[in-house]
């Protein structure tokens, strides 16, 4: 959820910001992100792709998702325009929702956007066969272009069809690194490995049950594991947050995303990731991460056979580089602050 980085860098630039989250994520995971209070309005705008598995898009309901979104234009516009009506904003950030863009645009209220990637990207990479195609494709370009801005985080996709681009540095939130104290917890030797498996989205777990067996390695994750395993804890159990058990980790397994990759590597945790291929993110964060931490990927076959573990203890001995920092959060903010005066 690296958006929440910019917001906590937004209220403490602009401090008069009373701040209303319109999203179908709870609270409980909210209020670890996002510092202060907020309102929040439980209430999912889209449905991005429908998804079979953490890796696999059904292709042909999420077309078909599409197609209905595209043949209800209108109404649906102007359903979100009335909702934006009632929250009565003075100003509205979109990430990255082209139907609370449109309907920003139809109640004249003033919108920007901010992500790595669009709606349009996703559809494209796996709907872009589909005959209605052309006509989505053209209808989300449009939406995306009427904010006022369009905050485009490092790594992203091109994003060539959007011409309102402020291009900004990376964003998300880095933990703090409490390794030792995690050992303590979990009577860990002291040069335990301790590694989170995580497969990304806004509310992660992993079932835990086949992770491979390592010696001296210790696994973390956000789930209730499937079974019993000594060398597998979960993370609520540790009383540290998601973010501070990535930063403690000495690598993360997951899969291509913005918010996994840029976080981890901002706090100098190594990543190993399962391809994914048709992601249209995974062209460009890939490289960053490469360049800018320390990485490694395995394929699906791999992960589902949980036979990793040698490119796992591989990764884990690599030396890490420098990490970079988040400048995004601090030029979104201001981007933003500037945009409201």
């Amino acid at each position: 959820m690296p958006t929440a980085a910019v917001l906590n860098s937004l209220k403490a630039l602009a401090t008069d910001v009373d701040l209303t989250l319109m999203t179908a994520v709870p609270r409980s995971i909210l209020s670890q992100r996002i510092e202060g209070e907020f309102d929040l309005i439980e209430r999912s705008v889209e449905f991005g792709m429908r998804m079979a598995s953490p890796f696999d898009v059904l292709v042909r309901e999420s077309t078909e998702g599409y197609v209905e979104i595209i043949e209800s234009w209108d109404k649906l516009v102007d359903r979100e325009a009335s909702h934006i009506d009632e929250i009565n904003p003075d100003f509205m950030l979109s990430n990255i929702s082209f139907l609370s863009i449109a309907g920003a645009k139809r109640a004249g209220r003033r919108c920007a956007a901010m992500c790595s990637f669009t709606w349009a990207d996703v559809f494209r990479s796996y709907c872009g066969h589909a005959s209605c195609a052309d006509e989505v494709l053209t209808r989300l370009w449009a939406s995306y272009n009427e904010a006022e801005i369009f905050l485009h985080a490092e790594p992203g996709t091109p994003m060539l069809e959007v011409s309102n681009l402020r291009r900004i540095g990376p964003i998300g939130t880095v933990g703090i690194n409490k390794k030792d104290a995690i050992r303590a917890h979990l009577n860990l030797d002291s040069d335990a490995r301790i590694v989170v498996c995580d497969l990304g989205g806004i509310m992660p777990g992993t079932a835990g049950a086949d992770l491979p067996q390592i010696d001296g390695l210790h696994w973390l994750i956000a789930g209730e594991p499937e079974k019993e395993r000594f060398d597998v804890s979960q993370i609520s159990r540790l009383n540290i947050s998601h973010l501070d058990a990535v930063a403690s980790a000495d690598a993360i397994v997951t899969k291509p995303g913005y918010g996994t990759f840029v976080e981890a590597c901002c706090s100098g945790t190594r990543v190993l990731y399962v391809e994914r291929e048709v992601w249209p993110e995974e062209p460009y964060l890939i490289p960053w991460l490469r360049l800018n931490g320390c990485c490694a990927g395995i394929s699906r076959e791999s992960w589902e056979t949980a036979a990793y573990g040698p490119e796992l203890i591989a990764l884990c001995e690599q030396e890490i580089p420098n990490t970079p920092l988040p400048t995004g959060n601090q030029q979104a903010a201001t981007l933003l602050s500037d945009l409201m005066k």
